[in-house]
Protein backbone atom coordinates (compact mmCIF):
# COMPACT_ATOMS: atom_id res chain seq x y z
CA UNK A 1 0.00 0.00 0.00
CA UNK A 2 1.31 3.11 -1.05
CA UNK A 3 1.82 6.06 1.53
CA UNK A 4 -0.83 8.40 -0.27
CA UNK A 5 -3.32 5.36 -0.04
CA UNK A 6 -2.23 4.25 3.53
CA UNK A 7 -5.43 4.22 5.83
CA UNK A 8 -5.28 6.84 8.34
CA UNK A 9 -4.00 9.40 6.09
CA UNK A 10 -6.58 12.71 5.08
CA UNK A 11 -8.63 11.72 2.01
CA UNK A 12 -7.63 14.44 -0.45
CA UNK A 13 -10.97 14.18 -2.51
CA UNK A 14 -12.85 15.65 0.16
CA UNK A 15 -13.21 19.65 0.72
CA UNK A 16 -9.90 21.18 0.30
CA UNK A 17 -7.11 18.46 0.48
CA UNK A 18 -9.23 16.37 3.10
CA UNK A 19 -10.79 18.72 4.61
CA UNK A 20 -13.37 21.78 5.22
CA UNK A 21 -12.60 24.87 7.34
CA UNK A 22 -15.74 26.88 8.29
CA UNK A 23 -16.13 30.30 10.12
CA UNK A 24 -18.57 29.16 12.42
CA UNK A 25 -17.97 28.20 16.22
CA UNK A 26 -19.44 25.52 18.37
CA UNK A 27 -20.04 23.25 15.29
CA UNK A 28 -21.86 20.24 14.90
CA UNK A 29 -21.83 17.42 12.09
CA UNK A 30 -24.55 15.58 10.65
CA UNK A 31 -24.39 12.89 8.03
CA UNK A 32 -27.52 12.56 5.95
CA UNK A 33 -28.91 9.44 4.25
CA UNK A 34 -28.34 10.76 0.80
CA UNK A 35 -24.53 10.92 1.90
CA UNK A 36 -24.40 14.72 2.33
CA UNK A 37 -23.72 16.74 4.91
CA UNK A 38 -25.34 18.77 7.28
CA UNK A 39 -22.77 21.32 9.74
CA UNK A 40 -24.53 23.62 12.05
CA UNK A 41 -23.04 26.17 14.42
CA UNK A 42 -22.58 29.99 15.73
CA UNK A 43 -21.37 32.76 14.07
CA UNK A 44 -21.68 35.10 16.83
CA UNK A 45 -21.70 35.25 20.41
CA UNK A 46 -24.99 36.43 20.82
CA UNK A 47 -27.46 34.85 18.25
CA UNK A 48 -31.09 33.75 17.97
CA UNK A 49 -30.64 30.66 16.20
CA UNK A 50 -28.40 28.45 14.18
CA UNK A 51 -26.40 28.79 10.91
CA UNK A 52 -26.41 25.77 9.03
CA UNK A 53 -24.07 24.54 5.55
CA UNK A 54 -24.90 21.65 3.20
CA UNK A 55 -21.82 19.60 1.42
CA UNK A 56 -22.38 17.53 -1.14
CA UNK A 57 -20.57 13.76 -0.22
CA UNK A 58 -17.20 14.92 -1.89
CA UNK A 59 -17.02 17.71 0.80
CA UNK A 60 -17.77 20.46 -2.21
CA UNK A 61 -20.52 22.99 -1.19
CA UNK A 62 -24.55 22.11 -1.66
CA UNK A 63 -25.45 25.34 -3.83
CA UNK A 64 -28.99 23.75 -3.74
CA UNK A 65 -29.43 24.54 -0.04
CA UNK A 66 -30.52 28.06 0.99
CA UNK A 67 -28.06 30.65 -0.28
CA UNK A 68 -24.78 29.75 -1.75
CA UNK A 69 -25.58 26.23 0.55
CA UNK A 70 -25.83 28.54 3.55
CA UNK A 71 -28.50 29.48 5.83
CA UNK A 72 -29.83 30.74 8.77
CA UNK A 73 -32.18 28.83 11.23
CA UNK A 74 -33.83 31.42 13.66
CA UNK A 75 -35.37 30.72 16.88
CA UNK A 76 -37.66 33.26 17.25
CA UNK A 77 -37.94 35.57 20.20
CA UNK A 78 -35.57 34.35 22.81
CA UNK A 79 -34.82 37.46 25.24
CA UNK A 80 -31.08 37.99 24.98
CA UNK A 81 -30.44 34.28 24.66
CA UNK A 82 -27.70 32.45 22.93
CA UNK A 83 -27.66 29.19 21.06
CA UNK A 84 -24.90 26.66 20.69
CA UNK A 85 -24.83 23.14 18.93
CA UNK A 86 -23.95 20.46 21.10
CA UNK A 87 -25.41 16.96 19.18
CA UNK A 88 -27.38 15.78 16.91
CA UNK A 89 -28.79 12.69 15.32
CA UNK A 90 -31.61 11.35 12.64
CA UNK A 91 -34.84 9.95 13.52
CA UNK A 92 -36.64 6.80 12.20
CA UNK A 93 -38.27 9.18 9.42
CA UNK A 94 -34.88 10.89 8.63
CA UNK A 95 -35.51 14.04 10.43
CA UNK A 96 -33.00 16.16 12.30
CA UNK A 97 -32.72 16.26 16.35
CA UNK A 98 -30.60 19.20 16.94
CA UNK A 99 -29.54 19.74 21.05
CA UNK A 100 -28.38 22.85 21.68
CA UNK A 101 -27.00 24.38 25.19
CA UNK A 102 -28.86 27.71 25.49
CA UNK A 103 -27.04 30.73 27.22
CA UNK A 104 -29.12 33.33 28.88
CA UNK A 105 -28.02 36.99 30.24
CA UNK A 106 -28.94 36.09 33.54
CA UNK A 107 -25.99 33.27 33.35
CA UNK A 108 -28.69 30.32 33.46
CA UNK A 109 -27.96 27.17 31.00
CA UNK A 110 -30.87 25.20 29.83
CA UNK A 111 -30.72 22.39 27.00
CA UNK A 112 -33.12 22.23 23.44
CA UNK A 113 -33.64 20.42 21.11
CA UNK A 114 -35.14 21.85 17.94
CA UNK A 115 -36.53 19.23 14.99
CA UNK A 116 -35.32 20.43 11.32
CA UNK A 117 -35.82 18.69 8.29
CA UNK A 118 -32.90 18.29 5.79
CA UNK A 119 -33.46 21.57 3.67
CA UNK A 120 -32.82 23.25 7.15
CA UNK A 121 -36.35 24.13 7.88
CA UNK A 122 -38.16 23.69 11.36
CA UNK A 123 -40.50 21.10 11.95
CA UNK A 124 -43.21 23.78 13.38
CA UNK A 125 -45.71 21.21 13.82
CA UNK A 126 -43.54 19.33 16.58
CA UNK A 127 -43.07 20.89 20.11
CA UNK A 128 -43.51 24.45 20.15
CA UNK A 129 -42.90 25.65 17.40
CA UNK A 130 -40.41 22.98 16.53
CA UNK A 131 -38.36 23.58 19.96
CA UNK A 132 -38.74 22.00 23.23
CA UNK A 133 -36.65 23.50 26.29
CA UNK A 134 -35.33 20.78 28.95
CA UNK A 135 -34.89 22.03 32.43
CA UNK A 136 -32.85 19.46 34.83
CA UNK A 137 -33.00 19.50 38.30
CA UNK A 138 -31.44 21.09 40.92
CA UNK A 139 -30.18 24.22 38.89
CA UNK A 140 -29.66 26.78 36.49
CA UNK A 141 -26.63 25.06 34.75
CA UNK A 142 -27.64 22.36 32.59
CA UNK A 143 -25.52 20.37 30.18
CA UNK A 144 -25.75 17.63 27.47
CA UNK A 145 -24.40 14.39 28.37
CA UNK A 146 -26.00 12.59 25.15
CA UNK A 147 -29.30 12.28 22.99
CA UNK A 148 -30.89 9.78 21.18
CA UNK A 149 -33.86 9.26 19.09
CA UNK A 150 -35.97 6.36 19.32
CA UNK A 151 -37.55 4.01 17.06
CA UNK A 152 -40.82 4.83 18.65
CA UNK A 153 -40.62 8.26 17.99
CA UNK A 154 -39.50 9.48 21.28
CA UNK A 155 -35.80 11.37 22.29
CA UNK A 156 -33.74 10.24 24.91
CA UNK A 157 -31.85 12.43 26.72
CA UNK A 158 -29.44 12.21 29.76
CA UNK A 159 -27.84 15.56 31.11
CA UNK A 160 -26.09 16.98 34.26
CA UNK A 161 -27.32 20.27 36.44
CA UNK A 162 -26.32 22.04 39.18
CA UNK A 163 -26.77 25.42 41.16
CA UNK A 164 -23.81 27.14 40.23
CA UNK A 165 -20.57 27.17 38.45
CA UNK A 166 -18.55 25.36 41.82
CA UNK A 167 -21.93 23.28 43.02
CA UNK A 168 -22.01 19.61 42.48
CA UNK A 169 -23.80 18.32 39.69
CA UNK A 170 -26.81 15.69 39.56
CA UNK A 171 -27.57 13.92 36.61
CA UNK A 172 -30.90 12.97 35.49
CA UNK A 173 -33.01 11.17 32.34
CA UNK A 174 -35.36 13.45 30.35
CA UNK A 175 -37.70 11.91 27.27
CA UNK A 176 -39.69 13.94 24.74
CA UNK A 177 -42.66 12.46 23.38
CA UNK A 178 -43.35 12.11 19.87
CA UNK A 179 -45.27 15.45 19.79
CA UNK A 180 -42.47 17.24 21.48
CA UNK A 181 -43.28 17.64 24.64
CA UNK A 182 -42.72 15.86 27.66
CA UNK A 183 -43.47 12.02 28.21
CA UNK A 184 -45.52 11.84 30.73
CA UNK A 185 -44.51 8.03 31.10
CA UNK A 186 -41.62 8.42 31.52
CA UNK A 187 -41.48 9.83 35.45
CA UNK A 188 -42.54 13.40 36.94
CA UNK A 189 -42.08 16.06 34.16
CA UNK A 190 -40.42 13.63 31.79
CA UNK A 191 -37.88 13.38 34.12
CA UNK A 192 -36.03 10.19 36.06
CA UNK A 193 -32.99 11.24 38.27
CA UNK A 194 -29.48 8.91 37.71
CA UNK A 195 -28.86 7.21 40.32
CA UNK A 196 -26.96 9.10 43.04
CA UNK A 197 -24.58 6.21 43.89
CA UNK A 198 -23.43 5.66 40.65
CA UNK A 199 -22.14 9.44 41.01
CA UNK A 200 -22.22 12.09 37.57
CA UNK A 201 -23.05 10.56 34.17
CA UNK A 202 -19.77 11.29 31.66
CA UNK A 203 -20.87 8.84 28.85
CA UNK A 204 -24.07 7.67 27.23
CA UNK A 205 -24.90 5.80 24.56
CA UNK A 206 -28.69 4.48 23.96
CA UNK A 207 -30.05 1.76 21.23
CA UNK A 208 -33.19 2.15 19.14
CA UNK A 209 -34.96 0.44 21.69
CA UNK A 210 -34.75 2.45 24.43
CA UNK A 211 -31.91 0.42 26.06
CA UNK A 212 -29.38 2.74 27.61
CA UNK A 213 -25.67 2.52 29.29
CA UNK A 214 -24.36 4.76 31.12
CA UNK A 215 -20.64 6.00 32.10
CA UNK A 216 -19.21 7.38 35.35
CA UNK A 217 -16.58 7.94 37.52
CA UNK A 218 -16.82 4.10 39.13
CA UNK A 219 -18.45 2.13 35.82
CA UNK A 220 -21.06 1.65 33.40
CA UNK A 221 -24.79 1.26 33.90
CA UNK A 222 -27.72 -0.46 32.22
CA UNK A 223 -31.10 0.86 31.91
CA UNK A 224 -34.12 -0.52 30.31
CA UNK A 225 -36.57 2.01 28.22
CA UNK A 226 -38.42 3.07 31.44
CA UNK A 227 -34.63 4.66 32.71
CA UNK A 228 -34.77 1.35 35.95
CA UNK A 229 -31.66 -0.45 36.44
CA UNK A 230 -31.37 -3.66 34.49
CA UNK A 231 -30.42 -6.39 37.11
CA UNK A 232 -29.52 -8.81 34.66
CA UNK A 233 -26.64 -6.50 34.11
CA UNK A 234 -23.67 -6.28 36.27
CA UNK A 235 -24.30 -6.04 40.27
CA UNK A 236 -27.94 -5.32 40.06
CA UNK A 237 -27.73 -2.68 36.80
CA UNK A 238 -24.29 -1.48 36.90
CA UNK A 239 -20.56 -2.97 36.34
CA UNK A 240 -17.57 -1.37 38.10
CA UNK A 241 -14.47 -0.43 36.08
CA UNK A 242 -11.75 -0.81 38.79
CA UNK A 243 -8.79 -1.47 37.45
CA UNK A 244 -6.79 -1.23 39.90
CA UNK A 245 -5.30 -4.91 39.79
CA UNK A 246 -3.21 -4.77 36.88
CA UNK A 247 -2.80 -1.06 37.29
CA UNK A 248 -1.86 -0.26 41.04
CA UNK A 249 -0.16 2.74 39.92
CA UNK A 250 -3.52 4.17 38.70
CA UNK A 251 -6.68 5.87 39.89
CA UNK A 252 -9.89 7.88 39.06
CA UNK A 253 -10.71 5.21 36.13
CA UNK A 254 -13.66 7.60 34.20
CA UNK A 255 -15.39 6.16 31.59
CA UNK A 256 -15.88 8.76 28.78
CA UNK A 257 -16.82 7.14 25.75
CA UNK A 258 -19.47 3.84 25.12
CA UNK A 259 -20.12 2.25 21.55
CA UNK A 260 -22.18 -1.18 22.04
CA UNK A 261 -21.07 -3.76 18.88
CA UNK A 262 -23.38 -5.41 17.39
CA UNK A 263 -22.45 -8.94 18.96
CA UNK A 264 -23.87 -6.20 22.16
CA UNK A 265 -20.63 -6.31 24.32
CA UNK A 266 -19.39 -2.64 25.27
CA UNK A 267 -16.64 -0.82 24.04
CA UNK A 268 -15.13 1.29 26.62
CA UNK A 269 -12.92 4.46 26.68
CA UNK A 270 -11.48 7.00 29.22
CA UNK A 271 -8.99 8.32 31.05
CA UNK A 272 -7.26 7.46 34.54
CA UNK A 273 -5.00 9.01 36.71
CA UNK A 274 -1.51 8.34 37.86
CA UNK A 275 -1.69 7.61 41.73
CA UNK A 276 1.04 9.99 42.59
CA UNK A 277 -0.30 13.23 40.38
CA UNK A 278 -2.89 15.57 41.87
CA UNK A 279 -6.75 14.42 40.50
CA UNK A 280 -7.10 15.52 36.94
CA UNK A 281 -3.52 16.59 36.38
CA UNK A 282 -2.06 13.82 34.23
CA UNK A 283 -4.62 11.69 32.33
CA UNK A 284 -3.53 8.56 30.26
CA UNK A 285 -6.67 7.38 28.23
CA UNK A 286 -7.59 3.41 28.58
CA UNK A 287 -9.78 0.95 26.11
CA UNK A 288 -11.75 -2.01 27.74
CA UNK A 289 -14.66 -4.01 27.11
CA UNK A 290 -17.06 -5.69 28.51
CA UNK A 291 -19.43 -9.07 27.68
CA UNK A 292 -22.73 -8.31 27.12
CA UNK A 293 -23.75 -9.13 30.73
CA UNK A 294 -21.14 -6.45 32.23
CA UNK A 295 -18.49 -8.43 32.65
CA UNK A 296 -14.92 -7.78 30.98
CA UNK A 297 -14.08 -9.89 27.84
CA UNK A 298 -11.23 -11.98 27.88
CA UNK A 299 -11.19 -11.55 23.93
CA UNK A 300 -10.20 -7.83 24.74
CA UNK A 301 -6.47 -7.48 25.04
CA UNK A 302 -6.46 -10.34 27.59
CA UNK A 303 -9.57 -8.98 29.98
CA UNK A 304 -7.51 -5.81 30.99
CA UNK A 305 -7.59 -2.48 30.19
CA UNK A 306 -5.36 -1.28 26.80
CA UNK A 307 -3.36 2.13 27.61
CA UNK A 308 -2.79 5.13 25.64
CA UNK A 309 -0.09 7.44 25.56
CA UNK A 310 -0.26 9.63 21.91
CA UNK A 311 3.57 11.77 21.82
CA UNK A 312 4.70 12.66 24.57
CA UNK A 313 0.93 15.16 26.02
CA UNK A 314 -1.68 13.93 27.41
CA UNK A 315 -4.80 13.07 25.19
CA UNK A 316 -8.23 12.73 26.04
CA UNK A 317 -10.97 10.79 24.00
CA UNK A 318 -14.13 12.39 22.44
CA UNK A 319 -15.82 9.89 20.08
CA UNK A 320 -16.05 6.53 19.29
CA UNK A 321 -17.28 4.46 16.65
CA UNK A 322 -17.54 0.64 15.92
CA UNK A 323 -16.34 -0.34 12.43
CA UNK A 324 -18.73 -3.17 10.15
CA UNK A 325 -15.13 -5.22 10.50
CA UNK A 326 -15.33 -4.90 14.19
CA UNK A 327 -12.58 -2.37 14.70
CA UNK A 328 -13.20 0.37 17.02
CA UNK A 329 -12.14 3.96 15.95
CA UNK A 330 -11.29 6.14 19.03
CA UNK A 331 -11.32 10.37 18.46
CA UNK A 332 -9.45 12.62 20.45
CA UNK A 333 -7.51 15.70 21.57
CA UNK A 334 -4.42 16.35 22.71
CA UNK A 335 -3.55 18.81 25.93
CA UNK A 336 -2.04 22.41 24.74
CA UNK A 337 -2.13 22.18 21.10
CA UNK A 338 -5.18 20.40 20.79
CA UNK A 339 -4.30 18.58 18.05
CA UNK A 340 -6.72 15.62 16.35
CA UNK A 341 -6.13 12.17 17.56
CA UNK A 342 -7.39 9.26 16.12
CA UNK A 343 -6.56 5.61 17.57
CA UNK A 344 -7.95 2.11 15.86
CA UNK A 345 -7.79 -1.17 17.38
CA UNK A 346 -8.51 -4.23 15.97
CA UNK A 347 -11.44 -6.53 17.36
CA UNK A 348 -8.47 -8.43 19.68
CA UNK A 349 -8.10 -5.08 21.02
CA UNK A 350 -4.77 -4.54 19.79
CA UNK A 351 -3.63 -1.61 17.37
CA UNK A 352 -4.10 -1.82 14.34
CA UNK A 353 -0.73 -1.72 12.44
CA UNK A 354 -1.99 -0.73 9.01
CA UNK A 355 -3.29 2.55 9.98
CA UNK A 356 -1.56 5.31 10.40
CA UNK A 357 1.46 5.37 12.72
CA UNK A 358 1.16 1.80 14.12
CA UNK A 359 -2.47 2.64 14.76
CA UNK A 360 -2.05 6.09 15.57
CA UNK A 361 -2.80 9.13 13.90
CA UNK A 362 -2.00 12.86 15.10
CA UNK A 363 -3.85 15.70 12.84
CA UNK A 364 -2.59 18.43 11.83
CA UNK A 365 -1.48 21.36 13.66
CA UNK A 366 -3.86 24.65 13.72
CA UNK A 367 -2.85 28.03 12.51
CA UNK A 368 -1.25 29.98 15.60
CA UNK A 369 -3.76 30.75 18.27
CA UNK A 370 -6.67 29.00 17.15
CA UNK A 371 -7.80 26.43 19.36
CA UNK A 372 -10.24 23.47 18.11
CA UNK A 373 -11.04 20.60 20.42
CA UNK A 374 -12.59 17.41 18.93
CA UNK A 375 -16.05 17.04 18.85
CA UNK A 376 -17.45 13.79 17.37
CA UNK A 377 -15.77 11.28 14.35
CA UNK A 378 -18.72 9.26 12.36
CA UNK A 379 -18.61 6.38 9.68
CA UNK A 380 -19.35 7.43 5.81
CA UNK A 381 -21.80 4.54 4.28
CA UNK A 382 -17.84 3.85 2.39
CA UNK A 383 -16.39 2.66 5.68
CA UNK A 384 -14.43 6.49 5.62
CA UNK A 385 -14.22 8.41 9.22
CA UNK A 386 -15.27 12.09 9.35
CA UNK A 387 -13.76 13.93 12.17
CA UNK A 388 -15.34 17.21 13.41
CA UNK A 389 -13.31 19.88 15.72
CA UNK A 390 -14.30 22.96 16.87
CA UNK A 391 -13.53 26.07 18.68
CA UNK A 392 -14.71 27.83 21.90
CA UNK A 393 -14.69 31.40 22.32
CA UNK A 394 -11.84 31.53 20.19
CA UNK A 395 -11.64 34.11 17.41
CA UNK A 396 -11.48 33.68 14.96
CA UNK A 397 -14.99 30.83 15.22
CA UNK A 398 -14.09 27.93 12.99
CA UNK A 399 -15.66 24.58 12.19
CA UNK A 400 -12.77 21.87 10.70
CA UNK A 401 -14.72 18.62 9.32
CA UNK A 402 -11.96 15.71 8.00
CA UNK A 403 -12.27 13.05 5.98
CA UNK A 404 -9.65 9.82 7.06
CA UNK A 405 -9.03 6.74 4.96
CA UNK A 406 -10.31 3.50 6.26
Amino acid sequence: MSKTSRNGTLDTSFGTQGQLNIDIASGVAQLLPDGKLLVFGTEELLNHGVHAYRYLADGQTDASFGTGGKMYIPFGNTNGESFYPEMSALTVDDKIILANRINSRRGIHLIQVVRIDQDGEIDTEWGADGKYVIHLPPGTRDSLVGMRPLNNGKIIVLGNASQSSTAPEASTFARVNTDGLWDSSFGPEGLVPYPVAAGKATAFVALPDGTMFAGDSIGVSRFGPDAKPDPAFGNGGHAPIDLSGPYPNLRYWNVDQIAVQSDGKLALAGTVSELSAEPGSTRIVWFFRLLPNGSSDPGFNGGVPLLSRVGSTNHAPFGMVIQADGKIVIAGSTYGASRLTLERLNVDGTRDATFGDNGIVIGPEHPSGQLLLTQGVALQPDGKILTTERSFGVEPPRTRISRYLA
